[in-house]
């Protein structure tokens, strides 16, 4: 059979027509075809944006998120119903830590067009669309096992799966189907989040592995090079790949860089070292007006000073003062850090405050997109618990944030709750938390300032050292000099080039490894 197209334009009509001509030929009933969508309405009627979007997905698995961003946005210029394009503009956006609004518009206008997409197509959509927008995981679980039972060489799709499996605290499972995307697609993208997942589980060896079939040198390498050295407690590996990847950075991606950087010099308690990076990335914030991310890097760090013992006033005096700069009013209602600044006053003893952001937050936000952050409030409201000394409401809190969905990394929450229970008395239980703290593994250092309810590294910096110091005071108290050693050791080795302003608690810790070592076994 044989069709002509007047120009590059008609192409995919031609296509069309010809497929419904064979289809008669091979003998498929005639209302069959007539009743199939036209495929100017399964994908786009404009060759010219489907060749950017091709662009695009070519350009994104070299790990280019910026240069498949402006083609996607030229896609989606030339045809403003291209609803897979506005997807993984969703996607891209998101991905570069972009603004949250843009994101979901983009996802919505995906929905909203999800008429014009084959069958194939609007699965992987509506899992995109339930994942990212309305959070509710199960629908979008729903709707990738529904793609990838019926489309099993889809890579987005099992890849999608094994997202989503992990957030509803699945790893091993979403391990496997991440592996599965990256045997079907060999794909630099795939293979980053096989590397994520593999360090978060704890396969080390497996991660070096794949880490090392990346470009080194690539952004994707040094990222996930850092966080494997981080998870495997080589902090000096961590800040070298971190190093490497701020180099001949815009600013703009510089910035989140220096943020992560100086949450790492401070888990060794270098705060000095932090300060000056946090100092770098706020600046370059401020100037790029970005205030968001401004605000979030600004309440991390006054929150690891205060946790490590600068006292309230001066990192207090901060936060505020970065109100001042960017008052939550003046952003995006979808931009403002409503629930990490409430973290920080949570912690900071300021309960009024948090409790207002939360009012905030519940009231201005559309409750749809209050889904996904769930866990993040609930993890909030036991904080404030903590803070107000009822105990038992910050176990009950703070283990429903662990184990709701989508799954915050365990190092945000474990930490907190152990000193919970501790002031309750349950001495097993906290042991329980602090040991499943420390061994923990999950770091990510994304294109965003991350807050201390989404990194690893934050709460890394402001409460390892301290965990660790306990977890020896507990076992040393129940007579086991053994692990009580281990511990200590432990902190020891971590602060070992601390700040001098922090060596009167090495010297305790020392003293309280001598006295074990002089009481008789």
């Amino acid at each position: 059979v044989r069709e002509t197209a007047a120009d590059e334009e008609g192409i995919i009509g031609a296509v069309d027509r010809l497929s419904a001509r064979l289809r008669d030929r091979i003998g498929e009933p005639l209302k069959a075809i007539r009743a199939s969508p036209s495929r100017h309405r399964v994908t786009t009627p404009s060759l010219a944006a489907l060749r950017k979007y091709s662009q695009a997905l070519s350009v994104r698995g070299e790990g280019d998120e910026q240069g498949a961003l402006a083609l996607l946005e030229d896609a989606v210029a030339l045809d403003t119903t291209f609803a897979m394009a506005y997807r993984m503009i969703g996607t891209t956006v998101g991905n570069l830590g972009l603004s949250p609004r843009r994101s979901i518009e983009a996802r919505r206008k995906a929905f909203q067009y999800r008429d014009r997409l084959t069958e194939r197509e609007r699965l992987f959509m509506m899992g995109s669309y339930h994942n990212r927008v309305t959070g509710e995981l199960d629908k979008a679980q729903a709707a990738y096992e529904a793609l990838v039972e019926a489309y099993p060489d889809h890579i987005g799709g099992w890849h999608n799966l094994g997202q989503v499996l992990s957030q509803r605290h699945q790893a091993d499972r979403a391990e496997a189907y991440y592996r599965w995307a990256y045997e079907l697609g060999q794909s630099p993208f795939e293979l980053y989040s096989l590397v994520s997942i593999q360090v978060a589980l704890g396969k080390f060896e497996e991660a070096q592995t794949n880490l090392d079939r990346l470009t080194p040198a690539s952004d994707y390498y040094n990222e996930q090079g850092a966080r494997l050295a981080y998870g495997q407690g080589d902090y000096a590996r961590a800040i070298s790949h971190l190093q490497d990847l701020q180099m001949g950075s815009p600013p703009s991606e510089r910035a989140p860089v220096l943020a992560h950087l100086s949450a790492v010099h401070a888990v060794e308690g270098k705060l000095t070292d932090a300060e000056r990076y946090r100092t770098e990335a706020t600046h370059l914030f401020a100037e790029a007006a970005a205030g968001p991310e401004f605000l979030i890097a600004t309440a991390s760090g006054a929150a690891i000073r205060l946790v490590l013992g600068g006292g309230v006033e001066g990192p207090a005096a901060d936060v505020d003062a970065a109100l001042q700069q960017f008052p939550l009013a003046s952003l995006d209602l979808l931009d403002r850090p409503y629930l990490d600044l409430a973290l920080f006053f949570a912690l900071a003893d300021r309960v009024a405050q948090a409790r207002e952001l939360l009012g905030e937050w519940e009231k201005q936000v559309e409750p749809e997109l209050r889904r996904r952050a769930e866990p993040k409030r609930l993890f909030v409201q036991g904080v404030i618990a903590l803070s107000e000394h009822r105990f038992a409401d910050a176990v009950q809190g703070l283990g429903q944030a662990l184990r709701a969905e989508p799954a915050m990394p365990p190092q945000v929450v474990l930490p907190l709750l152990g000193r919970a229970y501790e002031a309750t008395g349950q001495a097993d239980s906290a042991i329980a938390a602090y040991e499943e703290y420390v061994s923990a593994s999950r770091a990510r250092f994304p294109n965003n300032a991350m807050s201390m309810m989404t990194s690893a590294h934050n709460p890394d910096a402001a409460w390892r050292a301290d965990t660790y110091v306990r977890l020896g005071d507990l076992y040393e108290q129940r007579g086991d000099r053994v692990r009580a050693d281990d511990y200590y050791n432990r902190f020891l080795a971590l602060w070992k080039d601390a700040d001098p302003e922090f060596q009167p608690r090495v010297e305790v810790v020392k003293q309280r490894l001598l006295r074990l070592e002089g009481e008789p076994r």
